[in-house]
């Protein structure tokens, strides 16, 4: 009780096995995400990137987790953030 787990997910769009790649028809047999398993949205935290999988210079990032864990790391954020938007 109380663990929250943080998932790094900048990989996942990422498919270096054949297999896993997406058909033609747009359905892929990657696995869900891990968020999935939580749908309350309390106890994961997903983070992931435009970088690694689309764009290797462009710099955009997200968070996925429950509203009350966006506003803190928001508030968080001032302290810790040296200039981006």
């Amino acid at each position: 009780a109380g663990t929250v787990l943080v998932v790094d997910e900048t990989m996942t769009e990422l498919a270096l096995d054949p297999e896993l790649a997406p058909a033609p028809d747009g359905t892929s047999a990657l696995p869900r995400r891990v968020c999935a398993f939580d749908p309350a949205g309390s106890t994961v935290i997903t983070v992931g990137s435009a970088s690694k999988a689309f764009w290797a210079g462009m710099r955009i990032g997200w968070v996925r987790a429950a509203p009350d864990v966006i506003r803190r790391l928001v508030s968080a954020r001032a302290y810790a953030d040296l200039g981006t938007p």
